[in-house]
C-alpha cells in the first residue's frame, strides 16, 4: 500500500488546550492500483518542552502496515502549519 494523502481534516473541539484532536481521511493506493479512502482520528499533544506526541484514536486495520508513513506525514503537516485552527 502506498500513502497518497491525508485530507478532509476536521478539528474537534476539546477542553484540553494542549491537545488537538482531528477527524480525517487517508487516501492510499493498493497493489492493484486502486485508490482507497479510510477514515482516521488522531490527536496531537504539545508538551511544555516543545515536543509533539501523535496518537491514533481510530485507525483502520488495513492501514497498520503504513502507520509509520502516516505518522511521518502528520508530523510534516504539523511542522508546515496545516493544523493551525483560526
Amino acid at each position: 500500500m502506498k500513502l497518497i494523502d491525508i485530507d478532509r481534516i476536521h478539528y474537534l473541539e476539546s477542553h484540553v488546550f494542549y491537545i488537538k484532536e482531528f477527524d480525517s481521511s487517508v487516501v492510499v493506493m493498493d497493489r492493484r492500483m486502486q485508490i482507497l479512502r479510510y477514515d482516521m482520528r488522531f490527536a496531537i499533544e504539545y508538551t511544555p518542552l516543545g515536543e509533539t506526541r501523535i496518537t491514533f484514536k481510530q485507525i483502520s486495520p488495513e492501514l497498520e502496515p503504513i502507520k509509520e508513513k502516516i505518522l511521518n506525514k502528520i508530523k510534516a503537516m504539523d511542522q508546515d502549519g496545516k493544523f493551525i485552527n483560526d
